[in-house]
């Protein structure tokens, strides 16, 4: 992880906190019925901090 920038760290963590939070929220209403949005806007953030340095490669072009 040493060639990770700020930016992607902090990316990554938002991330992980905000899968944990919606996860445990699903968990308490029990069943999957509610807060698969957090869940997937919390995939696209991780997924965006591991594209982070093509966007900005592209970005700046």
């Amino acid at each position: 992880m040493l060639g990770i920038t700020k930016p992607e760290r902090w990316l990554l963590v938002l991330s992980y906190i905000g899968l944990l939070v919606s996860l445990g929220f699903q968990r308490l209403e029990g069943g999957f019925t509610g807060n698969w949005s957090l869940v997937l806007l919390s995939f696209g953030i991780f997924n965006l901090a591991f594209m982070w340095d093509g966007v900005v490669r592209f970005a700046k072009k």
